[in-house]
């Protein structure tokens, strides 16, 4: 979800994912293991000391991969629940632009273009009812799903 969105609908910005945090430690590392192996800092008695910040960086960057998916599956399973709130919104009121716009937002996360495109043009529908800063990301949000569509046909 764009961050011009969120701001829009008040929703708070993604903190950094386990990903990231562990990507920047990875990189951290591999930069400290160099630093030490440029000014020399390790004598032959330090071989162990090397061998074990490789092989814990090693460890790291496995669990990055591991993390990665964790975050995925939490990923899915937050816009999944954002999706059913938003259907029950609409169930009670079927002319709530917002949470069209909103659950459209939702399943392209999940890169369901199909449903996105629907409720997106659902909420054109309503137009009137968005604000104009939403108005203008919405046709944005037609082009983007119906390139997506496209692309997968």
């Amino acid at each position: 979800m764009d961050n011009k969105v969120r701001k829009i609908l008040k929703i708070n910005p993604p903190r950094i994912s386990t990903e990231k945090y562990l990507s920047y430690c990875l990189i951290i590392s591999n930069i400290l293991i160099f630093i030490m192996v440029v000014l020399r800092v390790f004598d032959e008695h330090d071989f162990i000391v090397f061998l074990f910040l490789i092989l814990s960086t090693m460890v790291v960057a496995d669990n990055i991969w591991s993390f990665n998916s964790i975050d995925k599956k939490i990923k899915q399973a937050k816009y999944n629940l954002e999706i059913e709130q938003l259907t029950k919104i609409i169930d009670s009121d079927t002319q709530n632009a917002d949470a069209y716009f909103a659950r459209g937002e939702a399943k392209e996360e999940l890169e369901e273009y199909r449903s996105a495109f629907y409720d997106f043009k659902e909420a054109e529908k309503l137009k009137n009812q968005l604000s104009n800063e939403l108005a203008v990301v919405l046709s944005d949000e037609i082009k983007i799903c119906k390139e997506k569509l496209q692309k997968i046909k």
